[in-house]
């Protein structure tokens, strides 16, 4: 959802109203998957690295963070239309979804392995 709510608002970002609704539905999709990973983040290890894997996932999500806008500064030095970087944004949003997915499943059969325990 975040990520075409991105990408349209590539394309309608000119309707001052649509952009707010836009960057509405953007702030709580991004916002609510970082707060997801946060909460999945201590199931998906064990005990024994469980701080050092939270802690990694958590210094991923910062260093993104803090490249994302070098590499938009350098993108606006290319000469690319600050418009078009909705669409480039759009494309880790997709994959962070897909990845999310697939943990998913992960999670489901690391639940069933340890009821079985």
């Amino acid at each position: 959802v975040g990520a075409g709510a991105l990408a349209a608002f590539f394309v309608l970002h000119s309707n001052l109203s649509i952009a707010f609704i836009l960057t509405f539905v953007i702030g709580i999709c991004v916002f609510g998957g970082v707060a997801g990973v946060n909460t999945l983040a201590p199931s998906l290890y064990p005990a024994a690295i469980r701080g050092t894997g939270v802690g990694l996932s958590c210094g991923i999500g910062t260093l993104g963070a803090i490249i994302s806008p070098v590499f938009t500064g350098v993108l606006l030095d290319m000469g690319q239309a600050a418009g078009s970087l909705y669409l480039y944004y759009s494309i880790p949003l997709l994959l962070a979804a897909l990845l999310a997915w697939s943990l998913r499943n992960s999670v489901s059969s690391l639940s069933v392995q340890s009821t079985q325990i």
